[in-house]
């Protein structure tokens, strides 16, 4: 199981995952976001760390020049995006879907999509960060090798999430102090923990 964490703003944090060995660290441009940074800041810390795929973008409705610089710096960028845009062809792309008003039926229906995962959040309203889980439910006997769970996803909701064979988790808000400030004790709980 992967762990991907989002909403990082501060440098010291970038050096507390690559320590923790998580999987993808998530920076924050959408501009109405309370963890939004720079991209050229972001770019600096990639280039700094050789971040490479662990890299990713969260972006709503960016231009095709927005893709094009990131990938020109790194391309081995991953993307989360929202609203309208083209998909960068060999990126890895983590497409939210709302969970909201998802039934499992619906779940089902769902095909792969080449270089895609599906990040199922609470979306209730918003782009998500809502900080609350959605009914894990729906859930039940869907293959999910190609879903991440996010949406109050907590270091101690993890071993559940494990027996689920998803591709990954997304946590954010639950291991903060504040929006876009880390909690480094959590994230050393994030390292001790290995899931394969």
């Amino acid at each position: 199981m992967k762990i991907k964490v989002c909403g990082v703003t501060r440098e010291k944090d970038i050096e507390a995952l690559i320590s923790a060995n998580i999987d993808y660290i998530g920076f924050n441009f959408i501009e109405s976001s309370p963890r939004k940074v720079s991209v050229d800041w972001a770019l600096d810390m990639s280039r700094k760390y050789n971040l490479q795929d662990k890299f990713t973008c969260l972006l709503e409705n960016p231009a095709a020049e927005e893709i094009t610089k990131i990938l020109d710096t790194n391309e081995q960028s991953n993307f989360q995006l929202y609203g309208n845009y083209e998909k960068p062809e060999k990126s890895m792309c983590f497409k939210p879907l709302s969970a909201t008003n998802l039934q499992q039926n619906d779940l089902f229906q769902i095909k792969p999509i080449r270089n895609t995962i599906f990040l199922l959040d609470n979306m209730a309203g918003t782009l998500g960060g809502s900080g609350n889980k959605f009914d894990w439910s729906i859930l039940d006997n869907v293959n999910l090798s190609n879903f991440m769970i996010a949406g109050g996803v907590g270091v101690e909701d993890l071993d559940y999430l494990s027996t689920l064979q998803i591709f990954g988790v997304d946590l954010n808000s639950k291991i903060e102090i504040s929006p876009g400030i880390k909690d480094l004790n959590q994230i050393k709980l994030l390292g001790m923990l290995k899931y394969e």
